[in-house]
């Protein structure tokens, strides 16, 4: 289910993401508790589209994000899967300087 941009952006800087706009992308970082960025965690998204991320997108996001599924980016958004238990998943995943 496509979700807006908004919304994302809101999510991902509140819960440990940098944003970095250049050229036609918005891209976001994760950074770790120290403010550093972890550059094997990133997504970007497309100034284009209508202010919408496409579930399409949507799909590709979520695997950058080491999320596992479609469902849990969702969660992410909606604020129902918070920061603390974000980077728990990330840790049981091998990504311990997060």
């Amino acid at each position: 289910m496509p979700c807006k941009k908004r919304e994302f952006r809101k999510a991902a800087t509140k819960k440990g993401f940098t944003e970095n706009k250049k050229g036609d992308h918005i891209f976001y970082w994760f950074t770790d508790k120290d403010g550093n960025r972890h550059t094997q965690i990133h997504t970007k998204v497309s100034h284009g589209g209508g202010g919408v991320i496409s579930d399409e997108n949507l799909s590709r996001m979520y695997k950058q994000m080491e999320l596992g599924s479609k469902d849990a980016l969702q969660r992410y958004i909606t604020c129902s899967l918070g920061e603390d238990e974000y980077r728990e998943q990330l840790r049981a995943k091998g990504f311990y300087d997060v």
